[in-house]
């Protein structure tokens, strides 16, 4: 979409006006379905098929579509309407850049900690 490959931005204040139609809840929201559902394709198209899904927070929506619960109208409709529900400015302080597409499990390194490993009896 025009959002997530945004014609060319000569100045600071295009690329900023760019990312903040991207941040915006109203097109952010459907463009992370799109995209979770883009990679649970991919996937299934290469004989990759979950014995369950499950999400977190807006992945709940991905993970719905994908167990054959909604259609892919419904999500993107959902997720609309879950976009105007929530403040466009949100996330405005957050880095982009820390951000994993809804439901994705990104594995911490071995050997490292994030503190709360003792906490909840995981630390190796």
């Amino acid at each position: 979409s025009k959002y997530i490959f945004p014609a060319p931005a000569f100045t600071e204040e295009e690329k900023a006006a760019q990312q903040s139609a991207l941040t915006d809840t109203r097109i952010a929201q459907p463009a992370v379905g799109t995209a979770d559902i883009a990679i649970f394709e991919l996937l299934r198209v290469l004989g990759v098929a979950p014995d369950m899904v499950a999400g977190h927070s807006y992945g709940e929506y991905a993970a719905l579509h994908a167990a054959g619960a909604i259609d892919f109208p419904t999500l993107l409709n959902l997720s609309a309407e879950r976009g105007k529900a929530l403040p466009s400015n949100q996330y405005n302080n957050c880095n982009p850049g820390r951000i994993t597409p809804s439901g994705l499990v990104v594995p911490k390194p071995r050997g490292t900690s994030s503190g709360n490993d003792r906490e909840q009896g995981k630390h190796q």
